[in-house]
């Protein structure tokens, strides 16, 4: 399968289930890479976007009663 990228996807996770390719993920419970994969053929390339050297505030979450 080749699938061009989309910004408008917004993460690679959702691209791959925009085509119903089963991944197995943690990331939106907290854990990380669960998703990884082994590359059998091809190329990937991947540029992320730089982030800003400001760091950002972290607002306090708050919880329903």
């Amino acid at each position: 399968m080749t699938v061009p990228w989309d910004p408008a996807y917004g993460t690679l996770l959702e691209l791959a289930e925009a085509c119903d390719v089963p991944a197995q993920w943690s990331c939106r419970t907290g854990v990380c890479h669960a998703c990884e994969t082994a590359l059998l053929k091809g190329q990937v390339a991947y540029s992320p976007p730089r982030r800003s050297s400001r760091r950002r505030s972290r607002r306090p979450v708050r919880q329903g009663r």
